[in-house]
């Protein structure tokens, strides 16, 4: 499903998006909050996605590298860990990397009561005002 929302969104941007690939243990089964783990996968998947597209290239014909989702598990823990190859954070920006504010994405002027810069979400400015 999250594919399917970060995926399109991406397209919709780009006109093409990477594909995920699974690996590790595939099969596990886990309890979990669904709107909690949607959210965040959500989020990690259209930040992989933007990355690698604007990475290698904003040509639909060539194909991109895939998102890779790894799953593994012991008898306490699982772990999910979303792998790309879209360049990751520049080391100047990694202090700032936890701030609730803190995008990788270019901003614009946003033509609202007043002149603000706002973020652009996937070609989109995000104006909360």
């Amino acid at each position: 499903m999250m594919e399917g929302i970060a995926s399109r969104m991406c397209r919709n941007r780009y006109g093409h998006s990477p594909h995920i690939e699974l690996d590790g243990d595939v099969d596990v089964e886990f309890s979990y909050i669904p709107a909690h783990l949607e959210y965040i996968l959500q989020e990690l998947l259209k930040n992989a996605f933007r990355a690698v597209v604007e990475r290698h290239g904003n040509n639909p014909a060539v194909p991109l590298p895939p998102v890779k989702i790894t799953l593994c598990r012991n008898d306490v823990a699982l772990v999910l860990r979303i792998s790309d190859v879209g360049g990751g954070i520049a080391p100047e920006m990694l202090p700032k990397c936890w701030s609730w504010t803190f995008t990788t994405v270019g901003y614009v002027w946003c033509a609202t009561t007043v002149d603000i810069l706002c973020p652009t979400v996937y070609g989109t400015a995000q104006c909360w005002v």
